[in-house]
């Protein structure tokens, strides 16, 4: 297969996300792969005020055998801007992509490239399969464009040739759009079983890293901190429970629009010593640091973006063995439900008193849960389904 992957967020930058693990390991397998991509998160990063177009022949973010063509088309970088100048330089990539003549085209939870490749399939005569992890138009920074996203999400939903989601919280969501729901899949997120198991024993060197106790209690988060995250409330907690906290620590890997504000506040309220960030850390490492957890969390706040999701590192958490503490998210329960190593919480407010209040037999027990239920979710299975079904749009258009 020759696939064009479209999305809106830089394929170098971030992740590993769901189309991280399954496009590079379709690309291990020989399949042909094109990723056409913009820097949505721009602001966060510093520069000029122009981003040069960037071209790379082969290129892999997780998996050395992985061959990617990379293409960031040229914007301007300043608000609104951005995305006129970059729907201008998607119309100077069309000789490109009709040069590597795709045989499907994915576009991956985004709005603006996905549009642009729902119409380049129509030219091209090759379907079109929209991906969504996110409720995508809740990700859009600007609030005033947020109704726009909105619409056009319901437009590119209708006429995708399939839709992919990761859940059936997610299907729900989509059902609403009048979508036919006999070309609606859900396949959910997986995990390199391989590389996350609770075999991985490095956590006690991860503590002397960090300057953790072997006897400290240790809650775990990683990932793109936002100030939805539910983190800000959890260092609230630990304030007015201060004479608790004796032993605990919250382990924070990665940064995000919520980073800075948040290590602010921590600083603000005096709890400097129960909080450890690493910032962002290699992928490599993720497994050793996760090791060093009693207590995976994700307290996240109930919005729209968080509703109907669920990260792909709730997949990690529990394939190294690990009990979750969560917010009582619908996707999440739809997911994973009950006695399966999450234990959910109503809201990131009473994280800290639910994880102090567990004892070593629930947590061991969790553990165990977490264990048998993701046994099935290994990326190996779920990238061959995922491989199948995109077979099956091409022989479909074909025939």
């Amino acid at each position: 297969m020759r696939i064009l992957v479209v999305q809106d967020a830089d394929w170098l930058a971030k992740g590993p996300h769901q189309q991280h693990h399954l496009i590079e390991r379709l690309s291990q397998e020989g399949n042909e792969i094109m990723v056409v991509c913009f820097d949505q998160l721009w602001r966060t990063r510093e520069g000029g005020a122009a981003s040069g177009r960037i071209y790379k022949e082969e290129v892999h973010r997780f998996y050395s055998a992985a061959r990617v063509q990379y293409v960031k088309p040229a914007f301007a970088r300043l608000p609104v801007v951005d995305y006129i100048t970059f729907w201008l330089s998607l119309g100077r990539e069309k000789k490109m992509v009709t040069r590597f003549r795709p045989d499907i085209i994915v576009g991956f939870t985004s709005i603006l490239s996905c549009y642009w490749g729902l119409g380049l399939s129509r030219k091209l005569g090759v379907p079109f399969v929209f991906y969504w992890t996110d409720v995508i138009h809740s990700l859009i920074p600007s609030n005033h464009l947020k109704g726009i996203g909105y619409l056009l999400e319901q437009h590119i939903t209708r006429l995708a040739d399939s839709v992919v989601v990761i859940n059936d919280s997610l299907r729900d969501y989509i059902l609403q759009f009048e979508v036919d729901a006999s070309k609606i899949e859900v396949i959910p997120g997986g995990v390199d079983l391989s590389r996350y198991s609770p075999s991985v024993n490095a956590g006690r060197d991860v503590r002397l890293t960090y300057n953790i106790d072997d006897n400290d209690l240790v809650l775990f988060f990683m990932g793109w901190i936002y100030e939805f995250s539910g983190l800000h409330e959890a260092a609230r907690e630990m304030a007015s429970a201060r004479e608790r906290l004796s032993g605990i620590k919250m382990l924070i890997v990665g940064e995000g629009d919520g980073f800075s504000s948040l290590r602010a506040l921590v600083k603000e309220l005096r709890i400097e010593e129960c909080f450890v960030f690493t910032g962002q850390r290699p992928f490599d490492e993720i497994p050793n640091l996760i090791s060093a957890a009693d207590i995976c969390v994700l307290p996240a706040i109930d919005n729209e973006t968080m509703k109907h999701i669920v990260p792909i590192k709730m997949y990690e958490y529990l394939a190294m063995g690990k009990p979750v503490i969560a917010s009582r998210l619908i996707g999440l329960v739809k997911e994973f439900g009950d006695n399966n190593g999450v234990i959910y919480i109503d809201g990131p407010e009473q994280l800290i008193d639910r994880a102090l209040s567990l004892s070593s037999t629930e947590i061991q027990r969790a553990s165990t849960q977490a264990g048998n239920f993701i046994a099935d979710y290994d990326w190996i299975h779920i990238a061959a389904r995922f491989k199948r079904h995109l077979q099956s749009e091409i022989d479909r258009r074909r025939q």
